[in-house]
């Protein structure tokens, strides 16, 4: 493919000029594609269908098809605000399979994430390294994700505080159901309070238990 412009027709994208810019890499092949992606959402502002308002770029750098082992997308920004909230970083998703014969596995790693309010000035900082793996099975509404227990996040709230999370056991998701069905969640805020969240058995009923230095809670999140 040679270079070329196309303007999104996307209910997603509720408003003219949103632009995609397509630049194929010179080692770009039809087994390998590589290449950049840029969406533009402009400067005056996008608001689509759920009012969400956007402005600057997207730039997606590929290398590879999404479900080959070994493939890439670095995803970084341009002035990129959504509702007055500049954001930056690079995101690194790698799909780290061990074959396309096994289910397809994810690895993301965030740098330098950085969300600054402009209504006022405040900044909240976050880095992360989470694996995933899609489990698909033969009817797709049974699909389900699995976090990896090695991931790992943490950053600085934009009121100043420190976080730090990490899971004592994987994170299941199903489809329709909101939140994690299974697994163990902990934050450290501070480097001292301890925070731990556990999603439960499986089932999906939107229940979980919030542990707080030792004391105990049942909570459902429809309540």
């Amino acid at each position: 493919r040679i270079s070329t412009t196309i303007t999104i027709e996307d209910q997603r994208f509720n408003c003219a000029g949103i632009v995609v810019t397509v630049e194929p890499g010179p080692n770009s092949t039809v087994e390998v594609p590589q290449g950049v992606l840029t969406i533009n959402f402009g400067t005056t502002g996008c608001a689509d269908l759920r009012g969400n308002i956007r402005t600057g770029k997207l730039i997606f750098t590929y290398n590879g098809r999404r479900f080959k082992p070994g493939s890439t997308v670095v995803t970084t920004t341009d002035n990129y605000t959504i509702n007055g909230i500049l954001i930056e970083g690079t995101r690194t998703l790698t799909n780290v399979s061990g074959s396309t014969q096994e289910a397809p596995r994810f690895n993301a790693v965030l740098a330098d994430g950085k969300a600054t309010f402009l209504a006022d000035g405040t900044i909240a900082e976050r880095e992360s390294n989470i694996t995933w793996q899609w489990i698909r099975a033969a009817n797709p509404a049974e699909d389900h994700l699995v976090i990896d227990q090695s991931s790992t996040a943490s950053g600085i709230t934009r009121g100043g505080r420190t976080y730090a999370v990490s899971l004592s056991k994987p994170l299941k998701y199903k489809r329709f159901c909101g939140i994690a069905v299974e697994g163990i969640k902990t934050y450290i805020i501070d480097g001292t309070k301890e925070i731990t969240i556990d999603y439960g058995d499986g089932n999906c009923d939107k229940s979980v238990v919030i542990s707080v230095n030792g004391v105990t809670r049942n909570l459902n999140v429809n309540s």
